[in-house]
């Protein structure tokens, strides 16, 4: 509460330069949003704003340019969004690392215990090469493959992506199951790659973490799951600053149409 009413003296003084310290993580959503409301009303007045913060999109939304600090030291100065490439660059790979870097090669005794073990996690293009990070908007296709101690029937998977945007208001972006759309799948003994199509890709560019789990239909039983598989999705060129606009990719055509004038 105390930190909420520093929040509410500060945005209503109308300063001409505000100093804004991580402040805008308290609360909940529907302060945040009058204080974004607020900050975006002192912007068109003319005041200037130095935000430090770890949301990218508070960044976005509000600084022209930005630095970048890792431990103490600068790491760089230039418009917001080059430098929130930068910084998201640099948190994916310290989070893939704590997550084993996209679980290659994952080693358990699940295969002994159910007949089922997930045995790697990846993105392929539509054409079969296996692609690091995928890109906004382009056709993907993501990877699920599994080694089998016997034949299944009627097998499913659900599919969970997460925001890696701790500030953010949406946490899980993708919410998906094979089951929920009517499709099963039958693996047969040995190696199996269980395939998900994801055409025109909506995420946005950014950080993600996803938990997938495969299982009987209209049973509760888990037979493997991942419970995080790291991954970094990349802008095009035609949609860099798409990140401070929306939460998430969408595909669209731009036409004009002539009518003629009713008689």
């Amino acid at each position: 509460m105390a930190a909420r009413l520093g929040v509410s003296c500060a945005i209503h003084v109308e300063p001409d330069i505000l100093l804004i310290d991580e402040v805008l993580a308290v609360g909940d959503i529907k302060f945040r949003g009058k204080c974004y409301r607020k900050l975006a009303e002192l912007s068109r007045k003319g005041t200037s704003f130095i935000l430090v913060s770890h949301n990218s999109s508070a960044i976005l939304r509000f600084c022209d340019s930005a630095a970048y600090l890792r431990d103490g030291k600068l790491q760089g100065f230039s418009d917001a969004h080059t430098i929130i490439r930068e910084y998201e660059e640099d948190l994916f790979f310290i989070n893939a690392s704590k997550a084993d870097k996209a679980l290659n090669k994952i080693e358990d005794d699940q295969e002994s215990v159910t007949g089922l073990s997930i045995l790697d996690v990846f993105f392929r293009s539509q054409k079969g090469r296996v692609i690091e990070s995928p890109i906004t908007s382009q056709d993907i296709l993501l990877s699920i493959k599994c080694k089998t101690t016997q034949k299944f029937q009627d097998i499913s998977v659900t599919l969970r992506i997460n925001t890696m945007d701790l500030d953010a208001f949406v946490d899980t972006v993708i919410h998906i199951s094979s089951d929920l759309d009517n499709e099963s799948f039958q693996l047969e003994e040995g190696t199996n790659e269980i395939i998900v199509e994801l055409p025109k890709l909506g995420l946005n560019p950014g950080n993600y973490d996803a938990k997938i789990g495969v299982y009987k239909c209209n049973s509760p039983e888990i037979l493997d799951a991942v419970e995080s598989f790291v991954f970094r999705v990349q802008s095009s060129p035609e949609i860099v600053n798409l990140a401070s606009k929306n939460l998430y990719y969408q595909h669209r055509n731009w036409r004009v149409e002539k009518r003629e004038s009713a008689s």
